[in-house]
């Protein structure tokens, strides 16, 4: 094997790993501080999560319409995007089940937000 292949396969294989290690495969640190409660809530809960499941007979007993009852919805595991339903169904495309799938700038919001905590920043 000559040696640009050899380092090629070298740097794609760790550019791979980088890119698809237990972080996630969107992981963009960069972008890590902007992911808020609020954003998630305004640009895509409101919009895309709400129609189904609301504060009125939500589905499958999930309500996101606070950040208490998405919390209380057990979705969402602080720190562990991976373990998270509210990312993993999104992810996977699963979720919504109407409209349009989220877009990977979406997704990508949600994991950095689940990244860090999944902390509240709205104002009571």
């Amino acid at each position: 094997m000559n040696l640009i292949l050899r380092v090629g396969l070298a740097i794609g294989t760790t550019v791979g790993a980088l890119a698809f290690g237990s972080t996630g495969p969107w992981l963009d640190l960069e972008d890590y501080d902007a992911a808020t409660y609020t954003e998630i809530k305004k640009k895509i809960i409101d919009t895309r999560c709400l129609d189904c499941h609301g504060a009125i007979d939500p589905k499958g007993n999930k309500d996101f319409s606070t950040y208490n009852s998405l919390l209380d919805s057990r979705v969402i595991f602080a720190g562990d995007p991976a373990q998270s339903l509210f990312y993993v169904s999104v992810a996977e495309g699963k979720m919504p089940k109407k409209g349009c799938k989220l877009t990977k700038e979406e997704i990508q919001m949600i994991f950095d937000w689940i990244k860090k905590g999944a902390p509240n920043d709205e104002e009571d």
